[in-house]
This record gives structure tokens, sequence and C-alpha cells, in this order.
């Protein structure tokens, strides 16, 4: 990999070898890459293990749908009532660093 050898740096005082900041984006892009298609595997792995129909019946709405997709609603409802709660709890957002 001749493309490596030129992500090395020597330091004008020391002459120590250090690597470019371009190498330290090009491994952190890489270990994004590899953690978003170890994540896309799973959820792969997760939709054909729990791709069956399964029978809802919630309040007024009753119907069949994939267990995959019920988690997944249920996973979703969850994080965004909890984000709801939390800022509703804490209060206005002016008192806070950031504005948000």
């Amino acid at each position: 990999m001749p493309l490596q050898k030129d992500l090395w740096l020597k330091d004008k005082n020391t002459n120590r070898p250090y690597r470019s900041s371009m190498a330290l984006a090009s491994v952190w892009v890489r270990s994004k890459l590899a953690l978003g298609l170890l994540l896309f595997v799973l959820l792969v792995l997760f939709l054909v293990q729990n791709g069956q129909a399964i029978h809802v019946d919630f309040m007024w709405w009753d119907t069949d749908m994939s267990q995959a997709l019920v988690v997944f609603m249920a996973l979703l409802f969850g994080a965004v009532l909890g984000v709801a709660l939390t800022r509703w709890l804490r209060g206005p957002s002016s008192h806070r660093r950031g504005g948000l």
C-alpha cells in the first residue's frame, strides 16, 4: 500500500515520524464505515429472525404486521417520548447553554 507511506510525516524539530491529520481522518471514516456495516448486518439479521406476522390489537387499532416493525415502532415511540419528557422536565431551553 504505497498510499499509506505518504501519510507519515516527519517533525521538523525532532525528525520523528507522525501521522498526518489526513491519515487520522481516513481511520475515522473507515471505522465509521465498519460500524455502519456492522449495524446494517445486525439489522438484517433482526429483520430475518422477526419477519413473521403477528396480530396487534391496541385500543381501536386491530391489524396484522411484522414483529420487527412492531418492535421498531415501540422503540421509536419510546425514544420520542423520552426526548419529549426530558425536554419538558428541564424547562425552557433559554436557561441551558447552547439554546437547545
